[in-house]
C-alpha cells in the first residue's frame, strides 16, 4: 500500500438508502473535510506470575471522523439530513428551500451517509456514517463548522467512486 500526504485526500460521500449498506460516494465535499480514525475495542490480559500482558483479544471497531471546513450552501443539507432529520428540497424561484422540523415529541429519521476518503493512489471508506455533532462559528469575515460523526468498520485499501460530482 503506497504512503500519501493527507494534502491529497479529498472526502466523497453518498447517502445511504439502508443505514449502514454501503453506496457509491458520488458527491465530492470541497468545502469540507471528513478525517476518520479507527477505534478497536481490545481485551488485554496478564495473568498471575507475568509481568507483561500475554494476550490481547480484538473486540469491536468502529470509526470516529472529525468534521471541519466552511460553511457551504451545497454540503450542509447532507450533514443536516444525517443530524436532524432527512427532508426533501422545496424549489422557490431561485434555487431551493431546506427545511429541517425536528420531532420534538419522539425519533427523528435521519440518513446515514457512506464516507470514502483518499485519493486515486490510496482511500479508505465506512458506512453508516452519522453526524453526531456539529458547531457553527459566526464572525464578520467568515462561517466555520467543526464535528463529529460515528460510522462501521473502516476498510483501507479501497478504490474512490468514479465520476463524482
Amino acid at each position: 500500500m503506497a504512503e500519501e500526504a493527507t494534502i491529497f485526500q479529498r472526502p466523497q460521500i453518498g447517502m445511504e438508502t439502508v443505514p449502514g449498506t454501503a453506496v457509491a460516494a458520488n458527491r465530492v465535499l470541497q468545502a469540507t473535510s471528513i478525517m476518520p480514525q479507527i477505534n478497536p475495542d481490545m481485551q488485554i490480559f496478564r495473568p498471575q506470575g507475568y509481568k507483561l500482558p500475554t494476550v490481547v483479544v480484538p473486540g469491536k471497531e468502529w470509526t470516529t471522523a472529525k468534521i471541519e471546513g466552511a460553511l457551504s450552501y451545497n454540503e450542509e443539507p447532507y450533514l443536516l439530513q444525517s443530524l436532524v432529520r432527512s427532508v426533501s428540497s422545496v424549489v422557490n424561484g431561485t434555487g431551493f428551500d431546506w427545511i429541517y422540523d425536528s420531532n420534538t415529541s419522539g425519533p427523528d429519521t435521519v440518513k446515514t451517509l457512506t464516507v470514502e476518503t483518499g485519493s486515486s493512489q490510496r482511500a479508505g471508506k465506512f458506512a453508516y456514517g452519522l453526524v453526531n455533532g456539529l458547531t457553527y462559528k459566526f464572525s464578520r469575515t467568515n462561517v466555520t463548522k467543526s464535528g463529529s460523526m460515528l460510522g462501521q468498520l473502516f476498510t483501507d485499501d479501497v478504490s474512490l467512486s468514479g465520476s463524482p460530482t
